[in-house]
This record gives structure tokens, sequence and C-alpha cells, in this order.
């Protein structure tokens, strides 16, 4: 059994990397499909890495896909709720509105792949709350947002928020599968 500490860091490993290869991949001049790489890539090796953590191969594969797909598809949405809701100037909760939407999205996505659909609950909350607290982080912090290092420890910390509910998941389930049964 991994420890909930175990999952937080393979989270954090995962999204870390991921944030890192995004960035890397968008230094040379943006286009639509270095982009979208990008974003899926954060998804898909965070994803993958959770995934590890459950000890089946095909876990993580499904993981990474769905992290991908699911990352992708939550920033779209997001997008289309920018330009709809605030245009060119958006209000100051605009990143925790924005990352906790994304986060929902992600962390249920992930949940429903990897444990069902009580799972979906926890990880989108844990997504919320991760994803929420960094994108809002970024805007408000005076570094550079798009450098690899920045996207480095976003990923960091957004994924070690869903290790640690996909952690306490697999911790409560052995605890269950090993508690004698009720008379």
């Amino acid at each position: 059994m991994k420890s909930i500490l175990a999952f937080a860091l393979l989270g954090a490993v995962g999204f870390g990397i991921g944030g890192i290869v995004s960035a890397v991949i968008r230094v040379s001049p943006d286009t639509s499909f270095q982009i979208f790489l990008s974003i899926a890539l954060i998804g898909a090796i965070g994803g993958a890495s959770l995934g590890l953590g459950l000890k089946k191969w095909s876990k993580a594969g499904v993981a990474a896909l769905v992290g991908a797909v699911g990352f992708l598809a939550a920033t779209l949405i997001v997008l289309v709720i920018q330009l709809s809701l605030w245009g060119e100037e958006p209000p100051y909760f605009a990143g925790l509105f924005d990352g906790a939407i994304i986060g929902i999205i992600l962390g249920a996505s992930l949940g429903l792949a990897l444990r069902g659909w009580k799972a979906a609950g926890l990880l989108a909350l844990a997504g919320a709350i991760g994803f929420g607290a960094m994108f809002q982080a970024v805007l408000n912090l005076e570094f550079e947002v798009s450098s690899a290092k920045s996207f480095g420890i976003w990923g960091a910390i957004a994924g070690g928020t869903l290790g640690v509910a996909l952690g306490y998941l697999e911790r409560r389930k052995v605890t269950k599968e090993s508690s004698p049964p009720k008379p």
C-alpha cells in the first residue's frame, strides 16, 4: 500500500514535469498546435503518474488519456467562459475561478477513470482547490508566468492536491478491505 504522501509526490512530480515540458514546447513562436499539445501533455503526464500509483499499467494509460483530454477540454471550456464573461479585463478572482473550473473537470474525469463515481467528487474538490489556488497565485505574483520553472512549480502544487485525494481514497479502500466484517 502506498501512503498518501507517496501519491502526493506522484501527482506533484507528474504535473510538475508536465508543466516543465509544456513550457519548453511553447518556447518557440506559439502556434495553435503547440498550445493544444502543451496543455494535453500536462494532463497526460500528470494523469499517468497518478495512475502509476495504483500499481496497474493499464490504469496509468487510461489516466494519461483521460488527463490529456480532460485538461484540454477543461481549458477550452474556461477559455469560452473567460471570453464570454470578462472579455479583455478579467476581475481579481479570475484565476481562482478559472483554475477551479479546470480542477473540477480534470479531477472528476480522473476520478471516474481511476476509481469510479465516488472518487470523482473528492478528486474534483481537490482539483478545484489546488488548481484554483495556483491559477490565482500565477495571476498575482511577480514572476515570468510562462517560464518552465513557474509551470513546474504550478503543476507540482496543483498535482500534489490530486495525489493527496487519490492517496486518501486508496488508503480508505485498503482499510475497508482489511477490516473484519461487521456482525
